[in-house]
């Protein structure tokens, strides 16, 4: 069995009003039918009520935690720290997905994708 802890935004820049998110939708729940592969998911969404630092020290103990063979992140929002990234590389495998590259690679994968052990992009 694949352990993967999956971060991402369920829902559309965090609000519920504006429907699940592209990623939740055809990625998350494509990991969540895959045989032999269990996903845990950290919703990125917390951040708008519970901040930036708690969301990055949870992260971090769940995968300390839980001890996955992946963690894969949605990158669209800048709410992991280089720090943390850092810290999950050397607790598992990290890949990092960026989605809007064409327009956010300067703040987003050009910065955070030497902090990860693999990325992929749809640039």
């Amino acid at each position: 069995m694949l352990k993967i802890i999956y971060g991402g935004g369920k829902y559309y820049h965090f609000d519920s009003q504006q429907g699940y998110s592209f990623e939740h939708s055809n990625i998350y729940e494509s990991l969540r039918q895959m045989s032999g592969v269990e996903v845990i998911y950290f919703e990125y969404d917390q951040v708008k009520k519970n901040g930036k630092e708690w969301l990055n020290r949870e992260l971090i103990e769940l995968v300390k935690k839980e001890q996955p063979d992946l963690f894969l992140s949605l990158m669209y929002y800048e709410d992991l720290t280089l720090e943390t990234l850092d810290e999950l590389r050397r607790l598992t495998i990290t890949l990092g997905f960026f989605v809007d590259d064409h327009w956010h690679f300067d703040n987003s994968s050009k910065i955070a994708a030497v902090h990860l052990s693999w990325i992929a992009t749809t640039y």
